[in-house]
């Protein structure tokens, strides 16, 4: 669930096109070509067109096909690289859940960038829920970065068995040539998702019976997009009496979303909200809310 949301070039500034069937390259090539084409945002929110997450995808694809034998190449960026690398790399080794890059994750911890320190608190606690150390606690206290507090009390306070070779599994099986598919005016393309009761749920289903509206929540540990939750259940009689049904994807885990967005609603034990083994953008896409 944190694979597979938001990531997802121009044809001047970002990587050429991969097809699923292209033979892997070597992790520090890979590595290489990642930084090459991530171009630093100037502000805290990347422009519309920018495209950069393509070379973000692409990279985590292929190194979640590499598996372990990546390890060596990303701990070592995220020992020396650059702050943009860095953060890449903490995100990437959370599906690999290695426990020859754990030493690396936990000096990640008193990284300077914040970005860092989020992302290496996520990768440790997808070897399962973290200890409240000392440490830790303290971190969750004074951290300068509110986001950073955030993420070590989803680490302490995760209940779930985290499932990384499922995650890594879908990662290496994603077909990059699916990417960007999503076109205005056309047809949207097929998706599937599992919610936390075991139901699917596919596009494909609400075909001639009701139209969909997706909605991709960025975040859910600040004001504006629980505001932004709070606004979409309030106008629910109003969405099924126009015969729609609103699915709002989550890309965060289960074990976060589920207490941290539904106690935002008020909405208890929803037992509609859910997970799939996924995050970002097209893949990771980790957690879906229907009405009910």
């Amino acid at each position: 669930m944190d694979i597979l949301s938001f990531l997802l070039i121009g044809l001047l500034l970002g990587p050429a096109p991969v097809r699923a069937e292209d033979p892997p390259t070597e992790p520090t090539d890979i590595m290489s070509t990642f930084e090459k084409a991530w171009v630093v945002p100037k502000g805290y929110m990347r422009p519309l067109d920018d495209d950069g997450w393509k070379a973000r995808m692409t990279a985590f694809q292929k190194l979640a096909a590499y598996g372990e034998k990546a390890i060596p190449a990303l701990t070592d960026a995220l020992a020396k690289g650059e702050p943009e690398t860095r953060v890449f790399a903490a995100q990437a080794l959370g599906p690999m859940a290695a426990p020859a890059a754990k030493p690396a994750l936990e000096a990640a911890r008193n990284d300077k960038s914040a970005a860092v320190r989020l992302y290496a608190l996520d990768a440790l606690s997808m070897f399962g829920k973290l200890a409240p150390t000392d440490e830790l606690k303290a971190m969750k206290e004074k951290d300068a970065n509110q986001d950073v507090k955030a993420h070590v009390g989803f680490a302490l306070d995760r209940d779930d068995t985290p499932d990384p070779v499922a995650l890594r599994k879908l990662l290496a099986g994603y077909d990059l040539a699916k990417m960007n598919t999503a076109v205005v005016g056309k047809a949207a393309p097929e998706f599937e998702l599992t919610d936390a009761t075991g139901k699917t749920y596919k596009l494909a289903d609400f075909k001639g019976k009701k139209a969909v509206v997706l909605v991709f929540v960025y975040g859910d540990n600040g004001p504006v997009c629980h505001g932004q939750l709070a606004q979409l259940r309030d106008k629910i009689a109003e969405f099924e009496k126009r015969n729609v049904q609103l699915l709002a994807i989550d890309p965060h885990d289960r074990s976060r979303a589920r207490p941290r967005t539904l106690d935002a609603l008020a909405l208890g034990s929803h037992p509609c909200q859910g997970r799939s083994l996924s995050s970002h953008a097209e893949i990771e896409v980790s957690g879906i809310f229907c009405t009910p």
